[in-house]
């Protein structure tokens, strides 16, 4: 299978911006955010559910979802971890949403997307700001972003919930601006 096209930071921020203009801006830029600033895959996003972000006891927006091993790719349960910006875009999403059960991201009937119709969704979210990417670019951008900061492999390997470092590595290719800045440093 061929990689993601990988995204810049700009990039991102133009999609975030085209989401504004869509149908239902709040649910998808919380698709946007889950892929690329929490590391989800489309089918854990997709397989979500209001009691996975919404702890009706404290009434507030979770800090971690919890996957059980069935909704992962390789059957290991994993904690994926949720930053402000993320949390933010749940509490907004719930107020247009509700907090009625089901599934957190719905399709236009209020039933959960199929794997096929969010990884369309997707498609067409890049498509708005002009980029011919795929819904697995998220993830990529996640793990380049946490890399960019200095976060260490295997902290990363952990928030995208990979089993061997190598399988992170790979996600760590150089990108052109980075060949291009290391090349100048010599003179």
């Amino acid at each position: 299978m061929a990689k993601a096209r990988p995204i810049s930071e700009e990039e991102f921020r133009r999609v975030l911006a085209a989401v504004n203009g869509s149908r239902k801006p709040h649910r998808n830029r919380l698709c946007l955010l889950l892929s690329c600033r929490a590391g989800m895959r489309v089918g854990e996003i997709q397989s979500l559910d209001v009691a996975d972000v919404y702890e009706e006891a404290t009434c507030a927006v979770r800090k971690a979802i919890y996957l059980d091993a069935a909704r992962t790719k390789w059957g290991h349960a994993r904690s994926v971890f949720l930053n402000r910006t993320v949390q933010a875009a749940v509490t907004t999403h719930l107020q247009d949403r509700g907090l009625t059960p089901g599934p957190l991201i719905a399709n236009q009937y209020a039933e959960r997307f199929s794997r096929t119709g969010l990884v369309n969704l997707f498609r067409s979210l890049y498509r708005r700001a002009g980029l011919q990417t795929s819904s697995h670019t998220g993830r990529r951008l996640f793990i380049h972003s946490l890399a960019d900061r200095g976060v260490s492999i295997r902290i990363i390997q952990e928030a995208v919930g990979h089993r061997s470092l190598q399988a992170t590595n790979a996600y760590l290719s150089a990108r052109p601006a980075e060949v291009a800045a290391a090349v100048e440093l010599i003179r």
